[in-house]
């Protein structure tokens, strides 16, 4: 990437726009040992989701899906997931592509998201919505008192 000027942050997902190639993983630490991500294809300013995958996974897991799902192409990673991984990101990856200290998404970032998705007519419906939790609860039972 020497050579390429770098564009104020802005870009698909708040990336700034030097780290914008065709592909790209942003990685969220869920906690518990385990990263959100799922791997983009940047089509101008709208990212385009490859694979329906959205469950948190160990850091090696997500390396090993992204890598399948590039099929061979190259990609980069990152985002704070990314940073408390790192050695595993790096190990996995190689450290080409890893970015350290990503910020973002800002909200400036998901208002043009949303604004582009409204210019094509697209929206939700506020009742039926419901959240996506990425991975199964912890709750357990109450255990029966003696």
């Amino acid at each position: 990437m020497a050579g390429r000027p770098e564009a104020p942050a802005g870009g698909a997902g708040g990336l700034p726009t030097l780290l914008v190639e065709s592909l790209v993983l942003p990685c969220i630490d869920a906690g518990k040992g385990q990263v959100y991500g799922r791997l983009y294809r940047i089509a101008g300013e709208t990212p385009v989701s490859i694979g329906t995958d959205e469950f948190a996974r160990l850091p090696e897991e997500l390396c090993r899906l992204a890598q399948t799902q590039a099929a061979g192409a190259a990609f980069v990673a990152g985002g704070n997931g990314v940073d408390r991984y790192l050695e595993i990101f790096r190990a996995q990856l190689g450290a080409e592509a890893v970015r350290v200290q990503v910020t973002g998404p800002s909200a400036l970032a998901v208002g043009r998201l949303a604004l582009a998705r409204l210019a094509r007519g697209e929206q939700d419906d506020l009742q039926s919505c419901v959240p996506r939790y990425g991975r199964l609860p912890d709750i357990t039972k109450p255990k029966p008192v003696p």
